[in-house]
């Protein structure tokens, strides 16, 4: 989770990483280097506790992970870089209207504006790399001393507010045009404008996905609702009665439960659990094609039908599985209908108690839902449309975690040179 998390906060300021890293690349190798303890001037936060700031205040209040509220009073009024103290360690923030830095953060003023300017800075800081330099502890942490030690690139005044502008319009994903640049930056410019135009087809081809999922499920509920149009109900044990399949449970062996999403997104496989374990723990076997409610969540939408890889795997007492009757309805129909804003509202009613795990779905009471039984041969046909769309949407998710892959791969050839 933690990768794609990262993968997805790559994607989403790919430009401008892009562009900084390209064009300090490009710095190192063209102009000389500044300790940042000769260039610039880093100050301690001080306290300032949300209760004792005055949110009327014009002045902005930054914490180490950034903009955090509204002051009456400034420790400055120049543009400074908010440096991560502790918690999001080294973590840079542009304040480009000064403000107040409380005590978990530092702030990082130029000693001379005219030889270094402070956005430049900041885009500077964000290409370091303070990973060595953070103090691990309960909350990571990072000393000045440690900062000023770092070196950045630094041309002429000139050169660094151009490429301020730059990326200031990578952040913004070049929304009014690419700005120039200097000429020896022209291959670094060619560069951006290619990983620019890259991320948006891959954002247009995910948008496009959006609109499809959109348009499948609308079809989904339309072609539904056309069959339940005039169809009988009846209650579930007349239908898809409960089927209960006990587990003797043997203390040596394993055993493999299955849980349940919410909101209808399937199952999923715990670890193997020994017989000891369980102790006096009641489990029963769940088959393929059951129409599987969790009782706890099921007011939720965690309901599913069990697949064949599922085969073999248990469940708790808390786990009801129903068989449809053969040739009266289908598990898929009965579990799509359990999804819909009716067959929720009826879960619902069926689950009393307050929120979460107080809301237990009655095994008598999901027996006496009415759900609708239109003619057999229509659930068929309902059922396969149901997996043509699955279909799509699965040859969707292929695409979609290539299109994932395929931003960092072309990074790496592009930063390689390869491209």
């Amino acid at each position: 989770m933690a990768g794609e998390a990262a993968q997805k906060r790559l994607f989403a300021n790919v430009t401008v990483i892009s562009a900084s890293k390209l064009l300090f690349d490009q710095m190192k190798k063209m102009y000389s280097f500044q300790k940042l303890s000769d260039v610039v001037v880093i100050h301690n936060g001080q306290g300032l506790t949300a209760s004792s700031r005055d949110e009327q205040g014009k002045y902005n209040v930054y914490a180490a992970g950034g903009l955090v509220g509204k002051h009456i009073i400034a420790l400055s009024l120049n543009p400074f870089v908010v440096i991560g103290r502790k918690g999001s360690a080294g973590k840079p923030t542009y304040a480009p209207d000064g403000g107040w830095v409380i005590d978990t953060a530092y702030y990082a003023e130029p000693i001379n504006p005219e030889l270094l300017d402070c956005k430049f800075l900041y885009y500077a800081l964000t290409t370091l790399d303070f990973n060595d330099d953070i103090i691990s502890t309960a909350i990571p942490g990072i000393n000045r001393t440690a900062i000023y030690k770092h070196i950045i690139p630094l041309p002429p005044i000139d050169v660094q507010r151009a490429c301020v502008t730059f990326l200031d319009a990578a952040e913004t994903k070049f929304i009014n045009g690419i700005p120039s640049l200097p000429p020896q930056f022209e291959e670094q410019r060619q560069l951006v404008g290619r990983i620019e135009d890259l991320a948006g087809k891959i954002v247009r081809v995910q948008n496009l996905k959006q609109e499809i999922d959109g348009d499948l499920s609308r079809m989904l509920l339309t072609a539904y609702a056309s069959i339940i149009k005039n169809a009988k109900y009846c209650p579930m044990k007349e239908v898809a009665p409960l089927i209960r399949r006990p587990v003797t449970v043997i203390v040596d062996k394993e055993y493999h439960e299955l849980g349940i999403r919410s909101f209808g997104k399937g199952t999923f496989h715990k670890p193997a659990i020994s017989g000891a374990a369980l102790g006096t723990k009641r489990i029963f076997y769940i088959e393929p094609g059951d129409l599987t409610f969790n009782i706890v969540f099921a007011w939720e939408g965690a309901v599913a039908i069990a697949k064949q890889e599922d085969k073999g795997r248990v469940g708790s007492h808390r786990f009801l599985t129903c068989v449809a009757k053969e040739n009266v309805t289908l598990g898929s129909f009965l579990y799509f209908h359990f999804l819909t804003t009716q067959g929720l509202e009826q879960l619902g009613e069926a689950s009393p108690g307050g929120a979460g795990r107080n809301r237990t779905l009655g095994i008598k009471a999901l027996e006496q839902i009415q759900v609708p039984v239109p003619a057999y041969q229509k659930q068929m046909w309902f059922h396969n449309l149901q997996r043509q769309v699955t279909e799509v949407k699965r040859l969707q998710m292929i695409t979609e975690k290539e299109l994932k892959a395929l931003m960092p791969s072309a990074l790496d050839k592009i930063f390689k040179q390869e491209l």
